[in-house]
């Protein structure tokens, strides 16, 4: 009886906190991008004519960004990681795991990297060699510039997993927090109960 009353505490703690920060946040999110693309529909709808070659060139500044992004990810340990099973492993067990894992995966960047710079070795052959190919169209500026930002991104990525497979070998991977990986659902779900009980003492 007495779980069942603690349980329905819980319950109406979680309903009175409302949706998590991240939820809001994702929604607001979506919004603005909403916005964003309304607002080019209306500018392409008002001005039809463009630059030729400028929405190509605007792809990748936006390639750049992503990967860019996905570096920074890398770099923050905020990148996806499946970790369910890594959890209930002992710490002596997790060493090892997470040695073999950011070495699978730093490989696969550096395979990523080396394919990506196998095409852009050949964008920059053709386009040295011929005058007035690989360029974009009225921009004085080669289309291998996009591309290099997938081996560059993929290289660097690699480089760093491998480093954190390495350190995480040596001291251990980190538990959470800051340092961990990605968002702890678990931790997020015992701070919203939190916030739900404060609310409720101050109401």
């Amino acid at each position: 009886m007495f779980a069942a009353h603690a349980a329905r505490l819980v319950s109406a703690e979680r309903a009175a906190a409302g949706p998590p920060a991240f939820l809001g946040s994702a929604l607001r999110g979506a919004l603005v991008f909403i916005g964003c693309a309304a607002a080019v529909e209306l500018l392409l709808w008002a001005f039809p004519s463009s630059v030729p070659g400028a929405q190509r060139f605007a792809l990748g500044l936006m390639l750049w960004a992503g990967m860019l992004g996905a570096s920074v990810a890398a770099r923050e340990r905020r990148h996806i990681v499946l970790d369910a099973v890594v959890k209930k492993l002992d710490p002596g067990t997790k060493r090892p795991v997470a040695l073999v894992s950011g070495l699978v995966t730093g490989a696969f960047c550096a395979l990523v990297a080396l394919l990506a710079g196998m095409q852009l070795a050949g964008e920059i052959h053709e386009w040295a060699s011929n005058e007035g190919v690989g360029l974009y169209e009225s921009l004085p500026i080669p289309t291998w510039i996009a591309t290099l930002a997938i081996p560059t991104a993929f290289a660097i990525m690699g480089a760093r997993f491998v480093g954190y497979a390495v350190r995480d070998f040596r001291f251990g991977p980190p538990a959470g927090g800051d340092g961990g990986h990605g968002v702890d659902l678990e931790q997020l779900q015992h701070q919203t109960v939190d916030v739900a009980g404060t609310r409720e003492a101050a109401s």
